[in-house]
């Protein structure tokens, strides 16, 4: 019972084990590992769950994995499943060597000049499995003499392993002529397996049976040759085609990309790109009855002499039209009949862009929750500086935002506000935790001249504990590195105890190391934040530590 309790807690999904993206190495949380040191009873029944499936991405991992079998050989009988992400030296030699019983094998040939294969040359032949998944950058393909030693172990042990049954290879069709040339000879090799039953190729940019591939066809042993969809819009119409019209291919290929139309595929492609980066956007946008949108003055114009009240939602988008010629100020009454807008965008580009007088008395708006600026013109601003604004609570400016109105509108509302988007050279000047002790988000856009700091040394500090700053996000994309330093300074400077609800800081610019050679400067700033316990993520969440779980 034990057993079953603690299985799902240990296991790693097969899409885990064969998932061959690029994966970060800081990974979050606790080692499962943890869970052997409750108890001897519990180390006794999950020792085995805990080792069924090894996955090795680092030498430090190898390493410890060779150090435990050393001293415990009995324990490599429980691995199963082993996945090496890199060459690993004399470690891998050990590991294969203790452990008899692995049937699924995960390898890869992206494998740096640095990463010695010998153990793991040496330790294949060892072992038998039943499953073999290859991973391969094929648009750049490693050449290095590691790579040339691994692959040609590859091809020399295929037909040995006589328990071999299913192969995925790495390469799809059309793509570097080192792919090419590795996926012709892993398909002469698997050729001349006796064993082999499935073999899982890719469907690329090209759109016809791999030729290669004819060789493999007629193995007496194979049952299914299985395309698997890898790139977006690869529709392979010919691919198809020719395997409907040849018997044999038709008895033994069998596809795992969607059976959509093309028109659908690509509102499907689309819908999912959306989600993915925007993910409070409701699809399809177009349908909200409550928006109101106008790319011009015109449109506005119209819109406002049409509106009835209903919109909740105001875009309204006003370009540069002629920078020679005079601009024409803008009538604020305009704005009079969106009584019930609570979330409304002006975007307008034209620093001449200002509304004529305001009549006494005006005051729109009052119910607005979000305000959004686009563009240089001061124009909303100064006009909502001197609006009560009572139900404001969330503003996003843009970098070339106007800084004198943007002050004087941060200095009228901040205090209300629970989330607020600007460039640095605008918090700066408005000491933005003293001014606004509501704010749950804060974000910073990059400044308009990219030479002015990112942040400033001293930007964190605060005369009071802010008592609600839980989350603040950098939208900075790329950083300069002449710029690196002084986020590193503000972050030394940052006191925890000015901001006791403060867990998490994300910046988009982050991209954190997929491999061990992976030099990541983000890792020196995560490393600062973390004894001050502030997480620092990627735009997807991911980070918080510099520790490489083993």
């Amino acid at each position: 019972m034990l057993s079953e309790i603690l299985a799902p807690l240990l296991k790693h999904p097969d899409e885990v084990f064969s998932d061959r993206s690029e994966k970060v190495l800081l990974e979050p949380g606790y080692s499962s590992a943890t869970y052997l040191l409750v108890c001897k009873t519990w180390f006794r029944v999950a020792t085995p769950l805990l080792y069924n499936v090894v996955i090795l991405r680092t030498s430090a991992q190898s390493e410890a994995i060779q150090t435990v079998l050393k001293a415990h050989p009995e324990i490599g009988s429980f691995i199963k499943k082993l996945r090496v992400e890199g060459g690993f030296g004399d470690a891998m030699h050990t590991i294969l060597k203790s452990a008899p019983n692995i049937t699924d094998l995960f390898l890869t040939l992206s494998i740096w000049g640095s990463g010695n294969v010998r153990g793991l040359c040496s330790g294949l032949p060892l072992i038998n499995p039943r499953r073999v998944i290859i991973d391969d950058d094929e648009k750049r393909p490693k050449k290095n003499k590691f790579v040339t030693e691994l692959f040609e172990t590859l091809i020399e042990l295929i037909p040995k392993w006589d328990r071999l049954q299913t192969f995925d290879s790495p390469y799809t069709p059309g793509h570097h002529p080192t792919s090419t040339a590795r996926a012709e000879a892993l398909a002469s090799a698997l050729r001349e397996s006796r064993t082999l039953q499935t073999l899982i190729v890719g469907i690329g940019i090209g759109d016809e049976f791999p030729h290669y591939l004819y060789q493999v066809v007629n193995m007496p042993s194979l049952k299914r040759l299985h395309f698997e969809q890898r790139q977006s819009f690869a529709l392979n119409m010919h691919l198809r085609a020719e395997v409907e019209a040849n018997p044999k291919l038709k008895a033994i290929v069998t596809f795992s990309m969607p059976t959509l139309e093309p028109s659908e595929m690509i509102w499907e492609t689309l819908s999912k790109f959306t989600s993915a980066f925007f993910p409070s956007l409701p699809l399809p946008a177009l349908e909200q009855s409550r928006t109101s949108f106008a790319g011009n003055f015109k449109e506005f114009k119209r819109l406002s002499e049409t509106e009835e009240g209903t919109a909740e939602k105001l875009e309204v988008l006003l370009p540069v039209i002629n920078r020679k010629k005079p601009v024409n100020p803008v009538n604020p009454m305009l704005l009079a009949p969106f009584t019930s807008v609570t979330d409304f965008t002006w975007r307008a580009h034209d620093p001449r862009l200002l509304f004529t007088p305001i009549p006494a008395g005006f005051s729109p708006f009052s119910n607005l929750e979000i305000l959004s600026i686009g563009g240089a013109s001061p124009t909303v601003l100064d006009f909502g500086s001197q609006l009560p604004l009572a139900s404001l609570r969330k503003v996003h400016l843009c970098e070339t935002a106007d800084i004198p109105a943007s002050i004087a509108f941060l200095q009228s509302h901040g205090a209300k506000l629970v989330e607020l988007t600007a460039p640095l050279d605008i918090l700066a000047k408005i000491d933005v935790f003293n001014l606004s002790p509501n704010l749950n988000l804060l974000v910073i856009v990059a400044p308009s001249d990219e030479n002015s700091p990112v942040v400033l040394d001293d930007f964190f500090t605060c005369s009071n504990p802010h008592p609600t700053l839980s989350s603040l996000r950098f939208d900075i994309l790329p950083l300069p590195r002449k710029l690196e330093p002084a986020i590193q300074r503000a972050f030394e400077r940052l006191e925890p105890q000015s901001f006791p609800l403060l867990k998490e800081m994300s910046m988009i610019c982050i991209e954190w190391p997929t491999s061990q050679h992976g030099k990541n400067k983000w890792i020196i700033l995560s490393e600062v934040l973390r004894p001050k316990g502030i997480k620092l993520t990627d735009m997807h969440g991911i980070g918080g530590t510099g520790k490489r779980k083993l």
